[in-house]
């Protein structure tokens, strides 16, 4: 998945209209341990100053998630604890704030990491 999808937040501000779009505007990843990164998510804002400050939030998750650069433009996500056959899913959600006029804007992104696998053995 490449590219830039729909726009997903929009705000109007006092120093005009806030954007903010991602590319991808998802990011998966698999693996076969129980620890697994997902690729960096690119945060495309337009409007306001262009002078931002950045603010990711894991909002629900059905396994451990952390981001790892949650002040950046660009981050990716971390989960763990993920049982093999099993796939985590998160919504993580940006906050962006025009740091000259004061505006915000705010949209979610979806991160998954499926672990390969079975569930159980029989001996």
């Amino acid at each position: 998945m490449t590219g830039v999808g729909l726009i997903l937040g929009f705000a109007t501000a006092p120093g005009g209209d806030l954007l903010v779009s991602f590319s991808p505007f998802a990011s998966f990843s698999g693996g076969n341990t129980s620890i697994g990164q997902t690729p960096s998510v690119l945060a495309i804002v337009s409007g306001g100053s262009g002078n931002y400050a950045y603010a990711w939030a894991v909002e629900s998750s059905d396994y451990p998630c952390s981001i790892l650069d949650p002040a950046a433009s660009a981050t990716a996500f971390r989960f763990s604890s993920v049982g093999a056959g099993e796939q985590a899913n998160a919504t993580i959600i940006l906050t962006v704030t025009d740091l000259t006029f004061g505006g915000t804007v705010s949209a979610p992104v979806e991160a998954s990491y499926s672990r390969t696998g079975t569930r159980g053995s029989i001996s």
